[in-house]
């Protein structure tokens, strides 16, 4: 087995990160009218009256002594550079007036006479800054730079993005296994769902949600980057909205060019891949949140190729491994968020969560404990439990009856019949001995199915020290097997009522 891991891992090692990068593609680039170039202020009104104009003078003094410096000194001074993407950098700045550091996004310098970037740029700070939510970076300032062009200024978060922790985890660095479980890290996803939901609420979508845009603070902060690539659910498609026009699927996947395709490729829905932008809505950002939660569990993205050609290939036509097939995650996934995931990262729309408050309502349901039973149904005569066998299932009885019966001196016994709030099976959960009877359904029965992933999955949320003592109880129960008679390979818990 860890051969096998070793090589799946060094397979696709080179593999991982082509395609993890926002990249913006069309067939060519469509430049439109900038809103910026506009008149940025309106010239005085002549008749301003002289007492006007003295109390005006006096406010201005006085903002200037409050502040420290000169109406048209520069209120914040860059101290570096914090890194840079494909519309612009980020810088660590001071911000004079509030006496504190910021984080500024510069537009990169290749682009400060780019109209169509310059709206885009424009289009990113607004709309962050009209998404105020604790999981969303909050914006502080717009404005211009002559010698830098347009910014705009955010909170300054401290941490580290969800991607560089999966790679510590994925390394084994020992202070992040500790600090990172699977429990924590699911934490961390559902703030991000908290903040997607409330971006669709304001009729807005993210595009490019992923492990890279998830900010984590070292005092539990969660923060849902770079809205570059937002559009709104409400504007006009075509030439008068989303510069995406004309037939989004025929174009050249080489090309560069701002344009249609938008996003990551390696965690893309099926139709951002293809460019439909028209097929774009809260369903598409659900399917990147599924991905989102597939790479916290595999520590890959669902896609993964030689190259970007390659990979939106795949994401077009929905060509990924199940998470719970690769050798590459940490974590055994639980069938319950197995379900989770594959159901976000449907290839329809119709199939997925329709919106994100479902998908919230399985998380919270997952890390409450709440359990989704899977139904089984049997017919007379069908055998649900064989002695010698080895089981990892045990079953809760929901209606009919079962006979239990036991090989003794080679003759087969009935030792009692079970029915319905009766359970058979159940030291499967713990132990991986044989079954040591026979259960039988004598009339129409159905159960429901309580697997060893599952009972493990739960008994991990448990204080430790009551964990090893349900443990050690079964282990000891198990023990006394030839002075109890077992039901089932194990001892049915009879549900008994008093009468009279």
């Amino acid at each position: 087995m860890a051969s096998k891991r070793k090589s799946r891992k060094t397979e696709i090692e080179q593999k991982r990160t082509t395609g993890a990068d926002s990249v913006i593609i069309s067939r060519s680039q469509v430049l439109k009218r900038s809103s910026v170039i506009s008149a940025a202020l309106s010239s005085r009104r002549d008749n301003t009256s002289t007492s006007g104009v003295s109390d005006l003078r006096e406010e201005e003094a006085r903002f200037k002594q409050t502040i420290e410096r000169e109406i048209t000194e520069g209120k914040y001074t860059i101290e570096k550079r914090l890194t840079a993407g494909g519309m612009g950098a980020v810088y660590y700045v001071y911000d004079k007036d509030f006496n504190r550091h910021s984080a500024m996004k510069v537009i990169l310098p290749e682009l400060k006479h780019d109209l169509r970037a310059i709206d885009s740029f424009i289009k990113e700070a607004k709309i962050t800054g009209q998404l105020e939510h604790p999981n969303i970076i909050p914006v502080h300032d717009l404005g211009f730079f002559p010698e830098h062009g347009i910014f705009f200024t955010m909170k300054l978060m401290s941490g580290e993005p969800l991607n560089v922790i999966l790679q510590k985890l994925e390394l084994g660095d020992p202070q992040y296994l500790e600090r990172y479980d699977m429990f924590v890290l699911l934490g961390i996803f559902r703030k991000v769902c908290d903040a997607v939901a409330f971006a669709h609420s304001k009729q807005i979508l993210h595009r490019d949600i992923k492990p890279h845009n998830i900010m984590v603070g070292e005092y539990g902060e969660v923060l849902l980057m770079d809205w570059g690539l937002a559009k709104r659910l409400d504007e006009e498609l075509g030439r008068g909205g989303d510069p995406c026009s004309g037939d989004h699927r025929d174009y050249d996947w080489l090309t560069t060019e701002i344009g249609v395709v938008k996003g990551s490729p390696a965690y893309m829905s099926p139709e951002q891949a293809l460019g439909d932008v028209a097929e774009l809505d809260e369903r598409s950002d659900i399917f990147l949140l599924g991905a989102t939660l597939y790479s916290i569990f595999s520590f890959y993205p669902p896609y993964i190729g030689d190259d970007i050609n390659e990979i939106v290939g795949l994401a077009r036509g929905h060509r990924l491994v199940p998470p719970d097939e690769l050798d590459t995650g940490r974590w055994r996934i639980p069938e319950d968020l197995l379900r989770i995931i594959m159901k976000a990262l449907a290839e329809s729309k119709v199939d997925r969560y329709q919106d994100v408050d479902e998908l919230i309502a399985d998380i919270d349901d997952f890390l409450r404990g709440d359990v989704n039973f899977c139904h089984r149904y049997f017919s007379a005569g069908d055998v649900l439990i064989r002695e010698g066998e080895i089981g990892c299932e045990s079953y809760i009885i929901v209606r009919g009856k079962v006979r239990v019966d036991k090989k003794r001196d080679g003759q087969s016994v009935t030792i009692c019949t079970l029915e319905a709030g009766d359970i058979v099976g159940e030291m499967s959960l713990i132990t991986s001995e044989t079954r040591s009877a026979t259960v039988t359904a004598t009339e129409e029965t159905e159960v429901l199915v309580l697997t060893q992933d599952l009972f493990t999955q739960h008994l991990t949320k448990l204080p430790p020290w009551l964990g090893k003592t349900i443990v050690l109880l079964a282990e000891r129960l198990n023990a006394a097997n030839d002075i109890i008679p077992d039901v089932g390979g194990d001892r049915a818990l009879k549900k008994r009522t008093k009468k009279g």
